[in-house]
């Protein structure tokens, strides 16, 4: 007999991409197929990181030097610009509802 996996996320944005300055707004669904008073959530961590994708031919090689590459591609270069985490804590089980919804921001 398999195992079923107590807790199942996803995540979705508002947008598939976003421009400098604009707010990252998302919501993640946490759904149980168990029991909802079998399953509780205590903690929850987000890793965050955004990637910026630069095209040389258009950019000078000079800008943001200092920030390492993520790749090799010399024309269309990525970096992070952005890499952060965010931790919540939350109470109760799943009781009312299988699914609880956070908003992420």
């Amino acid at each position: 007999m398999t195992q079923q996996d107590p807790l199942k996320l996803s995540l979705a944005s508002e947008l598939a991409q976003y421009k400098p300055g604009e707010t990252v707004t998302a919501v993640l669904l946490a759904s149980t197929p168990l029991p909802p008073e079998d399953v509780e959530l205590h903690d929850l961590e987000i890793k965050f990181t955004g990637i910026e994708r630069v095209d040389t031919a258009w950019v000078t090689t000079q800008y943001r030097k200092d920030v390492p590459a993520l790749n090799s591609d010399r024309r269309r270069v990525q970096r992070r610009v952005v890499h952060t985490q965010l931790h919540a804590a939350t109470q109760g089980n799943f009781v009312e509802s299988r699914t609880r919804k956070f908003l992420i921001k």
